[in-house]
């Protein structure tokens, strides 16, 4: 009988809060995922699809899927991945919130202003309008780099995949970056004197064109990463 009542109470309190429009956002918060990830060919992506699982997502990936126009994400995405998304620059990305953008295998070219000024994490493979990237951004993973882009001073970390060898020349990379990934030989000057530490995977010749800033310390990770790589190669052959 004690129970019963107890059960009673509870609920009476419950259905009190639940009506109560502020608190059941805040509870609902709690009940769903804050990942999703949407990758159907035949259907667009809308602003429906979110609101129909969770309207408090925080990291989306939109992947191999169409989206319609004027697509307006909510404020609470704090991670957007873009992947293979043809119409990609017809999402109206929120201003605010994102600090992790990737955008991948999309068609077209990076408008300027495009990029909240909130990103500090980005990451591109596709081409970009030169003034694409915003002042802010700290962290940059470029594949596939065709061609110079500006590369805001606020960047202190930097990874390049591939690289034209137009564009492998002294004076493109800023001074102000500290830390780079490289999978190519760098010509001699590419990589500023501001750099404290590199990673690279490529030949022993890649120690030979850093700058004075780098130390006996890290030189020794290229050579340990560069054996590591070559031991991998070696036994994908076997």
């Amino acid at each position: 009988m004690n129970n019963n009542n107890s059960n009673s109470n509870s609920n009476n309190i419950f259905l009190h809060l639940w009506r109560n429009n502020y608190l059941k956002e805040n509870i609902k918060r709690y009940f769903y995922p804050i990942y999703y990830q949407y990758s159907h060919k035949d259907v667009s992506f809308t602003i429906d699809t979110i609101d129909a699982f969770n309207s408090n997502i925080i990291t989306l990936f939109l992947k191999d899927c169409n989206v319609n126009v004027g697509l307006e994400l909510p404020n609470t995405i704090t991670k957007l991945s873009v992947s293979g998304v043809r119409n990609v620059f017809d999402i109206k990305l929120p201003r605010s919130s994102i600090t992790i953008l990737e955008l991948v295998e999309y068609e077209g070219v990076i408008p300027e202003y495009y990029i909240p000024s909130s990103v500090k994490n980005l990451k591109i493979k596709g081409p970009l309008e030169y003034n694409a990237i915003p002042y802010g951004v700290e962290k940059i993973e470029i594949m596939h780099c065709n061609e110079k882009f500006k590369i805001p001073l606020s960047v202190v970390e930097m990874t390049i995949v591939n690289i034209h060898e137009s564009i492998n020349i002294p004076g493109w990379i800023p001074e102000g970056i500290e830390l780079m990934h490289v999978n190519f030989v760098p010509f001699k000057g590419f990589i500023p004197q501001s750099v404290k530490q590199v990673f690279s995977y490529m030949s022993l010749s890649t120690y030979r064109v850093l700058p004075q800033s780098i130390n006996s310390r890290h030189m020794l990770m290229i050579i340990q990463l560069y054996r590591v790589n070559r031991k991998y190669q070696n036994l994908s052959r076997i």
